[in-house]
């Protein structure tokens, strides 16, 4: 052989195990070390799980390294540590009987298991994070559960403690029991680049305190979460001192939330806080200039993705939202956004805001409000607030038809005696924007209580294709205050059937515009007229006293069955083809301007409220079904 082609060969052999860590992964990945007992399993690589990440020097997505952990050896006080920069690892729990191997997965070709195998445990090692990442990597945790972990109150993080960038991927693990003052169970915060934690299948974020901020889940700087998938769940977490018992999302944080939940709980469950028992939306005191976004939409068009049960000792049960502003030495504005499409929130209770609060910044006399707005569907076009992506590219689907999409229900506005104290809906200088919305069946002072005192930022409340039903409230249902030039109007809504015990169906001191709506509620007038001027068109009520003269109905609609809460328009009811067309579609999504042959056209062929009849049956018992529009 000449000495040419043996330097060839040899050139050829370097370059080849310069680049087998990377180029050549093996069909099931690339380094797989195995903890178990190395004194009686000699697969064993590992007699500890800290010594199988340090024997990682670097790995890549494309050829991730993975630890198979067994039950060989139980887990606690333990405080883990990912530092170095550039590990792809997977950390897998084995089950019971599993001994060690260096095989890729014991269940190559699917899913192992539906729960998790493994527990580390941070019992008995206080004042570290049972695992602790940073710099850039990218850790996905399978079969795992994380436990026990105790931080004090300045410390975040007591299950996982991630700042970098990179990933977390959870996949069927479960963290609970934690304690830190930040993020009891994760504190997640993206630094040096974007970082992503992403929750699926069978993962749940449980029990976790956080001393200050964030019981479950603290979301922090370049980073995202991604719950997008059925069986994920945040429940039972606490922040009894501070902001989001279930999740806290801090500027620029953004979430992307879409799961249906767990076993029939919705994804955000019973959790606690001060502020946001459920979730709150906030800049946090960081004074970023990106605001911080939670957006929630289904991924399954029979199981709406769920705010439920949650509960706060100030403000906002299911939601809490405050942006930050300071004009000086230069202007910094952080504005809370939660864009809700395809949702319910149920049965949370604050003694204000018992489902959603919306606070604001009145630090250096600019009032600066946060912004909530709810969608038809996730699949219309979007609102610039709610970027980067619509949420149909991450999954998001309709509700299915028949569902009732956008519902706040049953949730509760009172104090620690059970007495009516505040509003279901509390907007402070905010702006509140739904295209689409349900509220029933909710007790409170008010459903909606808006103080929208004009501010440099300015402020709404707009509401339309709306069903106010079977609610309970001490004094008037709607109530806006100090607005003077805010915009508020309600469009094409049906309120009926409430249980008012003082005062007015809405009081108002600003200009307000009622159209093409529905009013039935007896013995209560319609409007109260503290100030500014109202604009009442296409209005049907029981008394018309005080909505002005013109383009008005006084008497009672015929609604198919409103004891059973159906308020579809009978066919001969008062309020059918009552108004112009003016396009779009009704609460049940379906087409407006309808212009049955029977019916006279006062205005024109557009029916008032919040359903548009798409037939001229005659609607009985029987024939419901055809009713509501869901004839073939």
């Amino acid at each position: 052989m000449s000495f040419a082609k043996f330097a060839g060969i040899l050139l050829l052999v370097s370059h080849l195990a310069a680049g087998a860590a990377h180029a050549f992964c093996s069909p099931f990945g690339g380094l797989v070390r195995a903890v178990g007992d190395v004194a009686s399993d000699s697969n064993c690589t590992d007699n500890d799980i800290q010594s199988a990440i340090d024997a990682i020097a670097q790995s890549t997505t494309q050829c991730p390294a993975t630890i198979n952990v067994t039950r060989e050896h139980t887990y606690t006080a333990q405080h883990l540590t990912i530092s170095n920069t550039g590990k792809t690892i997977r950390i897998v729990g084995q089950g019971d009987g599993v001994g060690c191997t260096t095989g890729q997965s014991i269940c190559i070709g699917g899913p192992c298991y539906t729960s998790p195998q493994v527990t580390i445990s941070g019992s008995g090692h206080s004042g570290d994070s049972v695992l602790h990442i940073d710099g850039n990597n990218n850790v996905t945790l399978q079969y795992l559960t994380v436990s026990f972990g105790s931080l004090a109150s300045d410390q975040g993080g007591g299950g996982i403690y991630f700042n970098g960038s990179g990933s977390l991927t959870l996949d069927t693990s479960v963290v609970s029991f934690n304690t830190a003052g930040f993020g009891g169970g994760i504190d997640f915060i993206g630094s040096g680049g974007n970082a992503s934690l992403t929750l699926l299948p069978n993962t749940l974020i449980l029990s976790n305190t956080a001393l200050v901020d964030g019981g479950g889940v603290r979301m922090e700087g370049s980073a995202r979460l991604f719950a997008l998938q059925d069986q994920t769940l945040i429940a039972f977490n606490h922040a009894a001192n501070g902001h989001g018992g279930g999740l806290d999302v801090i500027a620029p944080a953004r979430a992307d939330v879409g799961s249906s939940g767990y076993n029939g709980l919705g994804v955000i469950y019973d959790n606690d806080a001060a502020y946001g028992g459920g979730v709150s939306v906030n800049d946090g005191g960081n004074n970023g200039q990106t605001d911080a976004t939670a957006r929630f939409f289904s991924t399954n068009a029979l199981k709406l993705v769920q705010i439920a049960s949650n509960s706060a000792t100030v403000a906002g049960g299911a939601m809490y939202l405050k942006p930050f502003l300071n004009a000086f030495p230069g202007s910094v504005e952080t504005t809370a956004n939660a864009c809700l499409f395809d949702f319910r929130i149920d049965d949370n209770n604050a003694p204000d805001g018992g489902a959603i609060y919306l606070d604001y910044d009145p630090s250096v006399g600019q009032d600066l409000g946060s912004n909530l707005l709810i969608y038809p569907s996730a699949l219309d076009n979007q609102p610039y607030d709610c970027g980067p992506e619509s949420p149909a590219a991450l999954g998001a689907v309709a509700c299915a038809s028949g569902t009732e999409c956008n519902e706040i229900s049953a949730n509760t506005a009172q104090d620690n005696a059970n007495q009516p104290s505040g509003a279901i809906v509390t907007i402070q200088r905010s702006t509140f924007n739904a295209q689409r919305l349900i509220m029933r069946n909710n007790t409170a002072v008010n459903a909606i209580n808006a103080n929208l005192t004009p501010n440099y930022y300015g402020g709404a409340l707009f509401v339309s294709n709306c069903l106010v039903a079977a609610n309970h409230t001490q004094d008037e249902l709607v109530g806006v205050h100090d607005a003077e030039s805010a915009s508020v109007g309600l469009y094409d809504c049906t309120v009926a059937g409430n249980t008012i015990d003082n005062g007015y169906v809405f009081a108002s001191n600003s200009d307000f515009v009622l159209k093409r709506s529905i009013i039935d509620q007896p013995g209560h007038l319609a409007y109260d007229h503290i100030d500014g001027t109202l604009t009442a068109q296409y209005v049907l009520a029981n008394d018309t006293t005080g909505l002005g003269s013109s383009m008005l109905q006084q008497g009672e609609p015929q609604f198919v069955d409103a004891a059973n809460g159906d308020y579809h328009l009978m066919p001969t009811s008062l309020g059918v083809d009552f108004a112009p067309a003016a396009g779009g579609v009704d609460l049940d999504g379906k087409p407006r301007d309808i212009d049955l042959i029977q019916a006279a056209n006062d205005y024109g062929p557009r029916d008032i409220g919040a359903y548009e009849r798409q037939s001229s049956f005659n609607c009985g018992a029987g024939d419901t079904l055809f009713c509501n529009g869901f004839e073939p």
